[in-house]
């Protein structure tokens, strides 16, 4: 177990709510997800625009959703769109918990400005499931990170359990949704599915430190 350092309090998770109208929007991006999903072996699927590997090709209503929601505004600070993603069945853990290097794919890119932290608002886009988020009061700083394409991943045994929180988004109603601002470079995080997947929607903002 590395030495115990935990993050900064003004690196945690605080949950917010916002409304995307008309909600019908949110529901057609859901089933274009959804066909392709089911043709995918991993039955999912995502949206990510800021990712220039990214197979975006036929997702138009997903388009749609970002172009009528670009931006959401939180506590007076803006929160550009990164991606929707939707599973249709329970995803294997990715090694752990993980560090993002961004506030769009979350992918590190090389030469980032260090100076830089992301911070992201990340939203539960279901309304059939709760989404849970496992989340690690530890500092990526003490943590041995391995790094698996891009992704900073850190293994389960080098977290202390008993700084560890979860925390369960409610499901959407409506095109009333929750979610959580909290920052993913700063703290060590994961999902955790139900055995029906996941429908998220991401934003983020870049903040200077």
């Amino acid at each position: 177990m590395s030495e115990l350092k935990l993050v900064e309090k003004k690196f945690l998770p605080v949950t917010v709510r916002q409304i995307f109208a008309p909600s019908k929007l949110i529901v057609k991006a859901q089933a274009e997800l959804t066909f392709y999903a089911q043709n995918d072996p991993d039955e999912c699927w995502g949206y990510f625009p800021t990712d220039p590997r990214a197979n975006n090709n036929g997702l138009d209503d997903c388009r749609r959703f970002q172009e009528a929601f670009p931006t959401i505004t939180i506590d007076g600070h803006t929160f550009g769109f990164s991606f929707l993603r939707l599973s249709l069945k329970k995803q294997k853990p990715l090694r752990g918990k993980h560090v993002d290097g961004n506030a769009g794919t979350g992918i590190k890119i090389p030469g980032q400005d260090l100076r830089s932290v992301a911070c992201r608002a990340f939203f539960s886009l279901s309304d059939q499931e709760e989404r849970e988020m496992s989340i690690s009061h530890q500092a990526p700083a003490s943590l041995p990170l391995v790094d698996a394409g891009g992704l900073m991943t850190i293994k389960d045994s080098e977290l202390d359990p008993s700084y560890i929180e979860s925390i369960v988004i409610p499901r959407r109603s409506g095109p009333m949704v929750s979610g959580i601002v909290f920052y993913p470079g700063e703290v060590p995080h994961g999902g955790d599915d139900t055995e029906s997947g996941h429908y998220v929607a991401s934003y983020g903002r870049e903040e200077y430190i």
